[in-house]
Order: structure tokens, then sequence, then C-alpha cells
């Protein structure tokens, strides 16, 4: 048993930490099982089978055809119409559409499939988007309780009971204690989220206002002129390197009075344009406006100079060295004597842009110091000095220059610019570049790589000018629009540039938000989360294209009109299918369920390949890796001896405290891990401990079903929850000051309620 704990645990360490996929770990954990002997070899892939995962699999089918018929939309059209333009009313309208539909479909599927619309509704009825996300989706995780559909919790109890040999719950077994906790978490909602939910920071779109406002663009945008005789006359967008030399992303290039919007990598610039780019103009403007900026390779002579002046090592990271994983930028710090001035790894010089690098085994780090610090310094090669040398380049200071009377350290021009400073000459004098003031008549010495140089020296003398001729974002033809990363989505983790963004969808990234703030620099090398909304720029046709893309939800940006709106009764018609096989005990739930789904097939709702690319497979391999981990706590006596724990500790104090411990468990569970998990764990510990203390099982799984729906307090603990979080506009504190309450509320709700559904 000590063993089956210890395994449990690193999977639950796992979990938490959340650098490896949970589905990932959930699989590596019921075959180190299976081989542990805990789980018999009939057993491990069980869960591929069994009722809950049909069960999932089929509501994702019919989440499809919600989204595919428009019926979301129209119903939520209906119901406003009929509620009127009231913030109270629009509010209660979302929640009421968004927590039935949920009841009968996945809940973090019903929360995809009303984003958009809640979008459009926050810039039509000037409700800021605020307001109105964090309702949407708590009201779609409190739809979820209502019946077995509405979540997996609800469908993994179920299956608990029938593993036990007991009648398992079924299709609305839940629903007196789900529409209870429904009907209070919307009253809650109503009457006292507004006053605990952020203002948007002050932006509550009107009929003047537009996304590109919310997101501050304004900040960020402004125009160069390409003058006439400029050295990046002629040149492709792609040469010039904007992008990747000084973080701006060039939107409009505006011609003799045209525009040109959206610009592809291998378009030329020509003198007299005007570029309408995306950047910080106060960190650039006075560089562009130096036109003795230049870089130069460095002679050998002054080369000489530095190393009779200075020692220039290398030292090789092993496996062991301090060194490992540590940023280039605090090497500094820590050794007093010594400069980083360049990396060989593998084959590939790096020089410049250092600051935020790590260091790997095998590296060859390049310092420059006065002395040699320790023995494992050596004097460099032939092959890194003749590559060190390439990347060394000199930059003279005249009376113009901007960065007079300021440390190299302190001009951040490593980040910036990508070059970094290492020594300054002075009246035939070399000083190291830390700590001393450039002066006027200075040469600077500076690491950087020679295509950066070159793409620096290109941009000397461009004409920067704070404003942008923003109308330029409403031409016909073009929209700004916000999406988000759907639950499906395959880019979590990986930054614009490692899926190559621009030249995949055709569309500017203008700016990123994220945990509550936007962010308008250096998007591209930001890894995605969860969450995140990204503004976009570009033709109207390509956002058509990213609307079919499963990775991506469009909140705002074009109108569309629904696919199949002619196929919306015969939705209808499987959910009365669902309920009347189930209701009249024709069929189990899951039965019922795959029914309907394939119902929706046949009628041609839906095609297959729609619905295969709506299940979450993630979420199907999850549950069924997670069901045989229940068997092996069982067979495996540890939940029989968790329960015993459980009894001593609050069986004395009877049966509603039993089922009080058990609620607060699974929903503090579902908070850190996966609510599946929670219930996979703590069902079997419910069952037994039951069955010792001789009351209900029903009523004690119940409570660990439903109180692991009770994940309000922050983004993390739901999935709906941190879908919305970048469309909201929220951080973390926004989800704690509505959710305690809330689940305060609800707790109490199901200790009064699932004893009515289930005495115990």
């Amino acid at each position: 048993m000590l063993i089956l704990f210890a395994i449990m645990g690193v999977a639950i360490f796992l979990f938490i930490r959340g650098k490896h996929p949970p589905d990932l770990v959930a699989g590596s954990t019921l075959l180190i099982l299976a081989f542990a002997g805990y789980v018999t070899p009939k057993d491990v892939f069980a869960g591929f089978s069994s009722a809950a995962v049909i069960t999932l699999i089929s509501t994702f089918f019919i989440g499809e055809a919600f989204f595919q018929t428009g019926l979301s939309d129209k119903t939520a059209d209906y119901i406003i119409r009929y509620l009127g333009a009231n913030q109270k009313k629009i509010t209660l309208a979302i929640m009421l559409v968004t927590g039935l539909v949920s009841a009968f479909i996945s809940n973090i599927a019903a929360t995809a499939i009303f984003m958009p619309t809640v979008s459009s509704l926050s810039k039509k009825m000037q409700i800021a988007p605020s307001k109105l996300f964090i309702p949407l989706c708590f009201s779609a995780v409190l739809g979820g309780t209502i019946t077995m559909l509405g979540t997996a919790p609800n469908i993994l109890a179920s299956q608990a009971l029938f593993d036990a040999g007991l009648k398992p719950f079924s299709l609305f077994s839940y629903s007196l204690p789900g529409i209870a906790l429904f009907i209070s978490g919307i009253i809650f909602l109503l009457f006292f989220a507004d006053k605990l939910l952020p203002d948007g920071n002050g932006e509550v779109p009107n009929p003047s206002e537009n996304i590109a406002e919310i997101y501050r663009l304004h900040e960020r945008l402004f125009s160069i002129k390409i003058p006439k005789g400029s050295p990046a006359a002629g040149k492709t967008l792609v040469s010039l390197r904007f992008g990747s030399v000084l973080g701006l992303a060039v939107i409009a290039i505006i011609r003799e009075g045209r525009s040109h919007l959206a610009p592809k990598a291998d378009d030329t610039v020509l003198e007299n344009d005007l570029l309408v780019v995306r950047g910080r103009y106060d960190r650039l403007s006075a560089l562009f406006q130096s036109e003795t900026f230049k870089l130069q390779a460095i002679t050998d002579r002054l080369y000489n100079s530095l190393t009779e002046s200075f020692q220039i090592m290398q030292i090789e990271i092993s496996d062991q060295s301090n060194y490992v994983g540590k940023k280039v930028s605090k090497l500094y710090i820590e050794e007093e004597s010594l400069l980083p001035i360049g990396i060989k790894r593998k084959q590939r010089f790096i020089a410049g842009n250092l600051s935020n690098r790590m260091l790997i085994p095998n590296d060859l780090l390049v310092v420059l110091g006065k002395e040699i610090p320790s023995p494992a310094f050596k004097s460099l090669s032939q092959d890194v000095q003749s590559d060190l040398i390439r990347h060394l380049f000199t930059l003279y200071i005249d009376s113009s220059s901007p960065f007079i009377g300021a440390a190299p350290d302190n001009l951040n021009l490593d980040e910036m610019l990508g070059i970094t400073p290492i020594a300054i000459v002075r009246n035939n004098k070399i000083f190291s570049a830390n700590g001393v003031e450039i002066q006027n008549g200075d040469l600077l010495i500076v690491s950087s790589e020679p295509s950066r140089a070159e793409a620096l020296n290109l941009v000397r003398g461009l004409e920067p000018n704070p404003d942008a001729p923003l109308e330029i974002l409403h031409e016909q033809g073009v929209a700004v629009g916000e999406v988000t990363l759907s639950p499906r989505a395959e880019y979590a983790g990986k930054s614009l540039a490692d899926i190559n963004f621009r030249e995949k969808y055709g569309l500017q990234v203008l700016a990123l938000w994220s945990e509550g703030r936007p962010i308008r620099s250096y998007v591209g090398h930001r890894p995605l989360k969860m969450g995140d909304a990204l503004l976009l720029f570009g033709p109207i046709t390509q956002f058509h294209l990213i609307k079919k893309d499963p990775n991506f939800l469009v909140l705002s940006g074009i109108e569309d009109a629904p696919i199949k709106t002619e196929k919306v009764p015969f939705v209808l018609l499987s959910l009365c299918i669902l309920t009347v096989l189930v209701a009249f005990h024709i069929q189990p739930v899951h039965v019922a369920a795959f029914t309907a789904a394939l119902f929706l097939v046949i009628t041609n709702t839906i095609s297959m390949d729609d619905a295969y690319r709506r299940i979450e497979w993630n979420i199907i391999f999850l549950v069924a890796c997670l069901l045989p981990m229940g068997i092996a706590m069982e067979k495996s006596g540890a939940a029989a001896y968790l329960a015993g724990n459980v009894i001593k500790a609050v069986g004395g104090y009877g049966p509603a405290c039993t089922m009080l411990s058990l609620l607060l468990l699974s929903s503090l569970t579902s908070q850190a891990l996966d609510s599946s998990l929670g219930v996979i764990l703590i069902a079997p510990i419910a069952l037994r401990t039951a069955e010792a203390m001789g009351i209900s099982p029903y009523s004690l799984v119940m409570a660990v079903a439903l109180g692991a729906s009770i994940a309000f307090l922050t983004p993390f603990s739901h999935r709906a929850n941190l879908l919305v979080m970048g469309a909201g506009g929220y951080c973390v504190k926004d989800y704690f000051k509505v959710g305690l309450p809330l689940t305060v509320i609800a707790v109490v709700v199901l200790m009064l309620t699932i004893p009515l559904a289930f005495p115990l």
C-alpha cells in the first residue's frame, strides 16, 4: 500500500507542477500501476471502453451540433430581445442560456460556444467584457451540475457506483441539488458579481470605441518615414528585420496616399513610404534620428589593443558546472571580474542579445576580464577567436548621440537592440564598458550578430513620428479582431515565432492580453498560455480562415452567419431522444447519449470529421487512464484505509459532518488538480466510508462529484475559468474575489439539498 501511495503522490505532484501534460502523467502512472501489479492486464485499458468515456465523447458530438447550427446564438438573441438591453438582464440572459446548454454538453464546450456571443454583446450593449465573462464561465460550471452529462465529475461518479456493483446515477439524479446550486449561484452573480469584478481598466465599450482602444494600442502605434537616400529604401521588410532587431511590426505601408495593409515579409519599401508600425517609440526615436549610428567591423589593430588591455578567455560549461541553467546576465554580478561577450554553442557563435540566454552543458562561454579567475578559464582557441572577431563592432559617439552621459549597462542595448557593450576607447585608453559613462568622442566596442549589425545600419536616418493614422484599422476589407486559444489548442507553451503565425495565418499580431494586462512589444517570442487573447489585424478573409482553425476561438472582428440553421430542429430532437431513452429507462445514459450523437450525424447536422475535431481527446485520454486508478485504490485496500481515517476524524460527528468533509476535500482538490482526478481518488473513499458507517453511498458520492465542480477560486481550477481569462482581461485575484463567496454559498446549498435527493 505504501508503494501505491508513493506512486499516487508522485502523480499528484506532477499534476500540480504542471510541467508535463496531465494526460501524459495519467498514462504513465497507469502503466506504472500495471507493472507494479496494482492493476491487472485486463483492467489496464478498461477505461477506454467504459460508459464514462462513451458518454463524454457523445457530449462533444452534441456540443459540435450546437456550434454548427448557431443554436446558442439564436437562443441567446431571442432571450436578449425578450429581456431588453439592461446590463442585469443581459447578464441574466447569458447565464440562463449558458447554464441550460451546459446541462447537456461539456461545460467547457458551452463556455467556448458562447464566448463570441458575449464578446459581441459587450460591445453592442456598452458593457465592459470584465463584467460578463466570469458570469459566463461560472454559470457554465454551475449548469453542468444539473444533469449527468454536463461535467466529467458527474459522469465519473456514476461510473464509480457502477464499478462498485451499485446502480449508477441516472441523467437527472443530480437535478435537485444541481438546480438549487444553479439558481443560488445565478442570484449571487447577478446581484453581487458586478461589484466584485473589475471595471476593465475603465474601458466600457461605446459606439465610438473599438477593441484597439481597449488594448490601448495607440500607445504603441507610430509611423516611420523612409527619407530620400535612406539605405533602407529598396529593401524588403524581411531584410530590414524590423521585428527581430527592433521589436517592431509593420502593419501598413502608405505609398502616394494609398494604404497597403498587412504587408508581407517580401514586400519592398521605397523612398517617401510611410510605415505604420507597432513598437516602442520612446526607446527607438533617438536611434532613428542619430545619423552617425553606424556599426563597423573591428580592426585588427583595435582588437590587438583590446587583448593587451584585457584577458579574453573561454570556459567549457560541463554538466556539473555552477553556470548551467543560469542567465548570462547574472554572471557579471557573481564574478565581478568577468564580462560575458559571446557563446560558442555547437557550430554556432552567439553574440549580442545575451542577457537572457541560459547556459547549457557543452557551451563555450567567452568572457573578458582583467585576470584569469581560475585554471578552468583558458585562452581562446583559434576557431573561437576567429568567430569572436567576426562578431565585434565599433560605434563612434559624437555630440548628436543619444547615449552620451549614460553607462552602457544602463542603456539596455543588449535587450533592446541585441548589441552587447564590451569596452570604451577614450584617448587611446581602453576601459571596461561596465560602470563608465559614455562621452563625446568615445569609441564603443560591442559584440553582435553580423546580420543584426547590418540591419541596424539600415535604419540610420529614418524619420519616426509618434502619431499614426489609426483610421487604416477600419478600412474596407480589413478588420481588427480578437482571438483566444481554444480548449483544444496545440499552441499553449509555444510562441508566435515557433508556429510561424504571420506566415501561416496572414494576420498581424498587434498586441497580446495576458494576466489582466495588454502586452504590445516583443510579443513574437513570448510563450502563449491558455487564457491569453491576441489582438489581430488583417484581411477579413484571413479571419474567416482562422475561425475554422480548432486552435483558436474568434471573439470579435467578423460577423458570420450560422452554418446550418435549418438543422436546429434536429439538435432539439436529439436532446428529446436522449431524455426519453433515459427517463423511461429504455437505455442507460451512455447508450442514450451515443444514440443522440449518432442521430446528429445520420441527419447530416454534423459530420464525423467535424465531431472528431470537436472532441477534446486529451480529456478522453486523461479520463480513460484515470479510471483504473480507482480500481487500484479499491483492490489494494487503500480506499478502505483512507475511509477508516475519515471515519476516525469526523465519523463521530455524524453522517452530515462526514458528507461535508468529503465535499470540502473534493472541492479543495479540484482547485489544484483536475476535477476528474479528484473524483477518481475520493469516490472509492466515499463508498468505503458509507459502507463502514451504514449510510447511503449515493449521498456521499454525489457530494464528491458536485464538490469537484465547485472550482471557482482561481483561473486554473477549471478550464472554463482559464478560457475566459484573456477575453475578460482578468487577473488571478478577480476569480478569488467572486469565487470565494460563491464557493461558500455552494457548500451550504449542497449540504441542504443532497440529503433531500438521497437521504443519508
